[in-house]
């Protein structure tokens, strides 16, 4: 959840004019977010996997889902930059991340019960 957070309110701030010196390490922020994010996910893949005794076909589906979303990431963020521009395209990825907060969160609160 702080990876969600966090990553969010980082490519929020991405998007302000900020001098260099502060600008630099909000983008730092935001690639270590997006580095946990993933980790996190693969993690989260894994246990899901072995919980559902379906590990070849769970992994599989969650790599081929993965790819898609990184095929189709960039070409979305140009289409979001052409229409709006490049503080658009960050914001609607901080939006995109704190829409995902409470899923994410539930999630955590699910498998803390059981």
């Amino acid at each position: 959840a702080a990876c969600l957070g966090g990553g969010a309110c980082a490519l929020a701030l991405v998007a302000l004019y900020l001098p260099a010196p502060l600008w630099l390490p909000l983008l730092l922020c935001s690639q270590l977010c997006a580095t946990g994010l993933a980790t996190l996910s693969d993690a989260a893949a894994s246990d899901t996997a072995e919980r559902h005794g379906h590990p070849t076909h769970t992994l599989a589906s969650y790599a081929f889902i993965v790819d898609c979303g990184a095929a189709a990431g960039p070409v979305l963020a140009y289409g979001v930059q052409g229409l709006w521009g490049m503080d658009a395209a960050y914001l609607t990825a901080a939006a995109l991340l704190l829409c995902l907060l409470p899923l994410w969160m539930r999630r955590e609160t699910s498998q803390a019960h059981s």
